[in-house]
């Protein structure tokens, strides 16, 4: 499973703690799972609240407005 998912996700699968998903995963060498944003998801930053782009997208509100900010598109008003 690691390298498919996140290592919370994978954590949160198999009843582990996030911190030793992500001590194994190191351990293996193996890189992070990177989520990759779509032209069509980026598109939908700034149209509403960070939150609720969150929830639509399946993703951290964090993650959104990291993203937001990086691509340097206002926050919704």
């Amino acid at each position: 499973m690691l390298g498919t998912a996140s290592d919370y996700e994978v954590g949160r699968k198999l009843g582990r703690p996030v911190w030793c998903v992500h001590s194994k995963r190191e351990q293996l060498g193996m890189p992070a799972f990177i989520v990759r944003w779509t032209r069509a998801e980026i598109a939908l930053l700034g149209t509403d609240s960070d939150r609720n782009i969150a929830r639509l997208l399946n993703r951290t509100e964090v993650a959104v407005k990291v993203r937001r900010t990086k691509s340097k598109i206002p926050a919704h008003r």
